[in-house]
């Protein structure tokens, strides 16, 4: 499963968990799940920006002009230490914030 799928499949979780049930039209539900994985997406560039240093940030800008989205998140993911445990916090702490828990 890819990345785009595995964030489809955690707003999906997150609609059920919030209480948005398979009885909600279908394009309601998508609008919500395109809503979740707007501010999910948001959220996950503020905290690995926050992680960066200056001169990354800087070659990261460079690079968003330049290179399609697949090469810019390797370029994240290669200048994060840890950043498969980075992200499960960044999507732990997405789902608490999103429930109010």
């Amino acid at each position: 499963m890819d990345n785009q799928a595995l964030l489809d499949e955690f707003a999906s979780t997150l609609l059920t968990e919030r209480g948005i049930s398979d009885e909600v039209p279908e394009k309601v539900r998508d609008r919500m799940k395109k809503d979740i994985l707007e501010r999910l997406n948001n959220f996950l560039i503020s905290r690995c920006l926050e992680k960066l240093s200056e001169e990354k940030i800087n070659e990261l800008g460079e690079m968003t002009n330049k290179e399609d989205g697949k090469k810019v998140w390797e370029y994240v993911r290669s200048n994060i230490e840890d950043f498969d445990k980075f992200s499960m916090e960044v999507l732990a702490d997405f789902r608490s914030k999103y429930l109010g828990l």
